[in-house]
């Protein structure tokens, strides 16, 4: 995600990362976060955690990806500015 962002010329006011897929999704299960991924995640993976795709579809990225969120619940407010704040990085 990082390499996807220099590339794109963007530079996120901030980044957190974990080291696996697992993690990640982990991690948001618990309703810690929200993470980007590729869009081919596969859907079983998602539902075993609880978890569904949102699409972004802007702005268009060479790269597809989707973030996903808890799918029985809303996203925390800070989850919901972290993927707002994401949606204007990629604008910019």
């Amino acid at each position: 995600m990082r390499k996807l962002n220099h590339s794109a010329g963007l530079q996120p006011e901030f980044m957190p990362e974990a080291e696996t897929i697992d993690a990640m999704l982990k991690l948001v299960s618990s309703g810690v976060g929200a993470c980007i991924l590729p869009s081919r995640i596969p859907e079983q993976l998602l539902t075993d955690y609880g978890l569904r795709k949102g699409g972004i579809r802007s702005p268009v990225l060479r790269r597809r990806v989707v973030a996903i969120t808890p799918a029985q619940r809303q996203p925390l407010p800070l989850v919901a500015e972290l993927l707002a704040c994401a949606h204007r990085i990629a604008a910019a």
